[in-house]
């Protein structure tokens, strides 16, 4: 019975040390040839609501309850400290709550406006909640034919958290913790070309896409940048007239937005048709906190960001959006121009960026970082975190185009491969055990 125990557990063994041999063959190759498995592995098709999440700080609903009698519950966050609520209808006030917000419904299509009482809601502040609410009672089977009451909410002035955001930490690195001696002259030459740190988030991201632009000078980009910092990178532009492309100029402008406080990262155009490539572009999207919303930033076409008719900055999935809805004209750009920055018509400045935002193009995100490289420190913690990168933070995809990619095969050869070495580890040394008995 020994005997047969132990050929069963170096059977159990090697067949394991296969497994582990195989899986650790797969993930070498996923990451020696990542760049040629690049839309098989390396991209993950993302919702938007993870790339654009809810500020933290901002009011919103997290849920809905419903109530006999018939009342619609929002379960909202950031709204803790209100001690009740006066809905409103029209002009009318049809009730008062105190404590959670109750909404009396009645049949039919309405607005509602609820308003807090004792609080302020969220930052930026939102005066009221307003709601264009449907109810349908169950003998009326409501618009879709159901045999139930149906709630239905048409519009809503507030965001819903539809799915839990990622980290912020997914996008902006610690600049300082990289590289601090760099992250000390950056700060240093920022402040002897003028910077104001009492300026305002928008002042500040047209003085960083100035200062890109006038010190890093175009001209194709030598291929030993991939291997530097981001201050590096600039110094290179500066001091000894290295070229620089858009990726450089983002890569940059991300690195300096971070480092002044304002949340920046990098975001990719992409495309290709029968493996011909289509173009591909390289800008920024800041973190607004004054809007809780990302904004497109782009140093190469000296766009410091783009409103709308309300004067909202966009984000670039909202300018790609629009690029490819032909609904662009209606924006103004806030551009540099002749050694000065003024509000024009997008259309004047932004067609050289709608040959890489068309409909079979697509957006990725990647983050503060570019590529593998660039934004991580030096000696083994580089190499971690270009391991935890590749295994947990695969870059993310949106677009209208079909794409098709299996990013978690990476972690799935990893901890494959963990997994079975540890175990035939211990079949291994369980088998010499036994047999040492014998």
């Amino acid at each position: 019975m020994t005997d047969k125990r132990v050929k069963v557990m170096r059977k159990v063994a090697a067949i394991l040390c296969g497994v582990a041999f195989l899986a650790a063959l797969t993930f070498g190759g996923l990451y020696v040839f990542r760049a040629d498995l690049y839309g098989t592995v390396e991209v993950e098709l993302t919702p938007i609501a993870k790339l654009y999440p809810v500020s933290p700080s901002a009011v919103a609903i997290a849920s809905f309850d419903t109530e006999s009698g018939p009342f619609l519950i929002p379960r909202l966050r950031n709204a803790d400290d209100c001690t009740g609520w006066r809905i409103e209808s029209g002009t009318a006030e049809v009730a008062q709550s105190d404590g959670e917000l109750r909404i009396p419904l009645r049949p039919g299509d309405h607005d509602y406006v609820a308003r807090p009482l004792g609080c302020v809601l969220g930052e930026p502040a939102v005066d009221a909640l307003r709601f264009n609410l449907f109810f349908g009672e169950a003998e009326s089977f409501g618009v879709q034919n159901l045999s139930r009451e149906q709630y239905q909410v048409n519009s809503h002035n507030v965001p819903m958290v539809l799915d839990k955001p990622p980290p912020f930490s997914r996008w902006v690195p610690d600049v300082e913790a990289a590289f601090p001696e760099e992250a000390a002259q950056a700060r240093e030459a920022l402040i002897d070309a003028g910077f104001d740190p009492s300026a305002s988030t928008r002042e500040k991201i047209e003085f960083l896409v100035a200062f890109v632009r006038r010190h890093m000078p175009s001209a194709a980009p030598p291929s030993y940048l991939n291997d530097l910092s981001p201050w590096r990178v600039f110094l290179e532009g500066k001091l000894k007239g290295a070229g620089n492309f858009c990726r450089q100029w983002s890569l940059v402008y991300g690195y300096l937005a971070n480092l002044i406080g304002i949340p920046s990262r990098n975001v990719f155009t992409g495309g290709a048709m029968d493996n011909v490539d289509l173009g591909s572009h390289a800008f920024s999207e800041s973190y607004i906190r004054e809007q809780a919303g990302w904004a497109f930033v782009d140093p190469t076409t000296e766009i410091a960001y783009v409103t709308n008719a309300a004067g909202r900055l966009l984000s670039g999935a909202e300018l790609y959006t629009a690029i490819i809805t032909q609904t662009s004209s209606a924006l103004t750009a806030r551009a540099l121009v002749e050694n000065g920055y003024k509000s024009v018509p997008f259309a004047t400045v932004g067609n050289a960026l709608k040959q890489f935002m068309r409909r079979n193009s697509f957006l990725i995100y990647i983050g503060s970082h570019d590529g593998r490289y660039q934004m991580q420190g030096s000696g083994a913690a580089r190499y971690a975190q270009q391991l935890y990168r590749f295994l947990f933070q695969p870059q993310q995809y949106f677009g209208f185009a079909h794409f098709v990619s299996f990013p978690w095969i990476r972690a799935a050869a990893f901890f494959t491969c963990i997994v079975a070495a540890f175990f035939a580890f211990i079949f291994a040394i369980a088998a010499i055990v036994r047999g040492s008995r014998r």
